[in-house]
């Protein structure tokens, strides 16, 4: 079993213990709720017998005991609404680590088989790796995700940054599961706030004019001195009802106006609930690591904490919600000017935030996307951060594929000394050359997205990635196999002419041929990768590919997977070996599935 199946597991006990103990809060105060709702209605009842001060007294303070356990209902719902997605968490993550993780999301919308590796090296999809890291809880961290996979960093500095803040968020996990639950509890648009933009580019409805900057002060004073000469003389009541028309009045000049806004705003409204949540959680954890104290001082950028912003935000929405309420809207207009009051105080709020907003969106999806890595780090100690070097291209210790179990995972060491080799990995079928091959591609792509890879040790220079591994034919397209083929290649070759530090990884070149042809145009495609100085891994069957004399052996390293053939019986061990391989199977394992006698 998994170390941190364990880790997980014990936590759950827990977990359950205080599920079932606000369960049984719930139950009290909704029993409360009942005594005291039933207290009310009994003074009523009773007035007369109780008399009317203990009967008033009785239902006041049943009130305000009511109420208070509303509030109480609330927040205790809330924390179990936490909770039960906390343990939705912790047995995911078991399931995640005891590698069963196609309920999770395969990011399929990022698939491109005309991308330069992602689709050769399942990236995305079922049972890709995005399904098995991606814990992000914004759109937009998702989306980064993504494209730190699709679009590798070459920048050293980037990356060492990014792995400091993956080291550090990996110690603290705790941090990392209340991001996540906290996030999953709230539906997210962040990824689709162009109306949300659009309203911070409007010039504003209300605050640049002097009639309603003027109105908004001086008809809610008129209201209320109104009432009072009332309640002094009750003459005054018209004065009440004429200021209460006007003010509707001017309410309605711009009502279509206010509809628009409160429409665009309210639609958003837990998006900024959930905005507010986490930012507030990040400003209340401390960060030492260069990435996460950066990212944190962004969300500084005003002046003001970007999280009291927010939540400021959302409870200028909830006081514009309550015109949704057609009697209070009425009587909150015709005495308040509440409309004008809420889109003033929205606008005052837009001016001193609009230029910060997307930045703080910004700062929380790349900490969604950190958060996802930081996870995989913590799931995985053994595995290792690489180191970055200008020497040799790549230098692995116990290299393997990370999407495989890890008792069921052969690793090796791996070594392209430097820039210009090009490695011709020899095997018979399925003795795991192509599993390598991803092998080594999935973990460069983990390298250069600032994660942790799966090896003992891991030292690379960065450099761009191209693989052509599993090209298909397009029907739509008009295109046969072996014509997409030679695309795919043909790009690899032009923009290896413009930028040689490319490693390339290829496997079987030109299947979509005979064999003589085969080898003369692998040994061609072989040819222009030496001219030209690129790095490539290439597997193939075509052993004579492998023995080529043209070029200085310091530049080509032949390596390969043997297999044992016992009688009819074929045994694989996918271990990586010097040299070229002995040994074939092909016959053997068409013998053994009964194709042929």
């Amino acid at each position: 079993m998994h170390e941190h199946i364990t880790y997980y597991t014990n936590r759950l006990p827990d977990l359950e213990i205080r599920l079932a103990g606000l369960q049984r809060s719930l139950t009290r105060i909704s029993t409360g709720r009942l005594i005291t709702f039933s207290a009310i209605f009994a003074a009523i009842f009773l007035f007369n017998q109780l008399g009317s001060i203990v009967a008033i007294t009785i239902m006041i303070l049943m009130t305000i005991l009511f109420g208070f356990l509303i509030k109480k209902h609330i927040r205790v719902s809330d924390q179990k609404s936490y909770v039960q997605q906390m343990i939705i968490i912790h047995r995911r993550e078991i399931e995640i680590l005891s590698y069963r993780f196609d309920q999770q999301d395969p990011g399929k919308e990022f698939m491109d088989i005309h991308h330069r590796f992602s689709y050769d090296l399942d990236l995305f999809g079922e049972g890709s790796l995005f399904q098995f890291i991606n814990r992000t809880i914004m759109k937009k961290g998702r989306a980064l995700l993504a494209s730190w996979f699709t679009h590798p960093c070459s920048d050293i500095h980037v990356l060492q940054a990014r792995q400091g803040a993956l080291k550090e968020l990996a110690g603290k996990n705790d941090f990392c599961l209340d991001f996540r639950t906290t996030g999953e509890l709230t539906i997210d648009s962040t990824d689709d706030l162009h109306q949300i933009k659009t309203w911070f580019n409007e010039t504003p409805s209300f605050h640049g004019s002097i009639f309603y900057r003027i109105s908004r002060l001086l008809f809610p004073a008129l209201s209320i001195a109104s009432i009072i000469l009332t309640l002094i003389n009750g003459e005054f009541y018209r004065l009440i009802i004429l200021l209460f028309l006007v003010q509707l009045a001017i309410i309605g000049i711009k009502i279509r106006t206010t509809n628009r806004i409160h429409n665009v705003l309210t639609q958003y409204v837990q998006t900024f609930i959930k905005i507010g949540r986490l930012l507030n959680l990040v400003e209340k954890e401390e960060f030492s690591s260069t990435a996460m104290t950066s990212l944190k001082a962004k969300l500084h950028a005003s002046g003001y904490p970007a999280y009291e912003a927010i939540n400021q935000l959302s409870k200028l929405l909830s006081a514009f919600d309550t015109r949704l309420n057609v009697l209070a809207g009425i009587i909150l207009n015709g005495f308040l000017l509440w409309d004008v009051q809420c889109i003033w105080r929205l606008e005052e709020w837009k001016i001193r935030y609009r230029d910060h907003f997307e930045l703080w969106v910004d700062g929380l999806a790349e900490i969604d996307a950190l958060i996802s890595q930081a996870t995989f780090h913590f799931n995985f100690p053994a595995y290792t951060c690489p180191e970055f070097t200008d020497k040799e291209m790549i230098r692995a210790a116990d290299l393997g594929h990370p999407l495989i179990p890890d008792e069921q995972r052969v690793c090796n060491d791996f070594v392209i000394p430097s820039a210009g080799t090009i490695v011709v990995i020899t095997g018979a079928n399925m003795a795991g050359k192509s599993t390598f091959l991803r092998s080594v591609g999935i973990n460069l792509v983990l390298a250069m997205a600032g994660a942790p890879v799966c090896a003992g040790k891991f030292s690379f220079n960065p450099a761009r990635l191209f693989t052509s591994m599993r090209t298909s034919d397009s029907l739509l397209h008009h295109e046969s196999y072996f014509y997409a083929e030679l695309k795919r290649i043909k790009t690899i070759v032009d923009e290896l002419a413009e930028d040689r530090k490319m490693l390339i990884i290829l496997d079987e070149i030109l299947k979509g041929t005979n064999s003589d042809d085969k080898h003369k145009g692998s040994l061609a495609v072989l040819e222009r990768i030496f001219a030209l100085g690129g790095t490539a891994i290439i597997a193939t069957h075509d052993l004579e590919l492998a023995k080529t004399e043209s070029h200085d052996k310091k530049c080509l390293i032949n390596k390969c997977f043997e297999i044992e053939i016992n009688g009819t019986e074929v045994m694989f061990d996918y271990i990586l070996r010097d040299g070229i391989t002995q040994k074939m199977n092909a016959s053997l394992l068409m013998k053994q599935m009964g194709i042929i006698e």
